[in-house]
């Protein structure tokens, strides 16, 4: 996984800084994914307020 996803998904979870380097690639991808949904999400809220 390239720096910058990893970069992304620490600046979205925090705490996943601490399982990262126990995690699989696999377990990787769905976690940025995660943090895209969660970013996402919070946009379409700020949006609408």
């Amino acid at each position: 996984m390239s720096k910058e996803k990893l970069d992304f998904i620490t600046t979205v979870f925090p705490h996943a800084e601490k399982i990262i380097q126990y995690a699989t690639e696999d377990n990787l991808e769905k976690l940025f994914e995660q943090a895209q949904q969660k970013v996402n999400y919070e946009l379409t809220e700020a949006q609408f307020e």
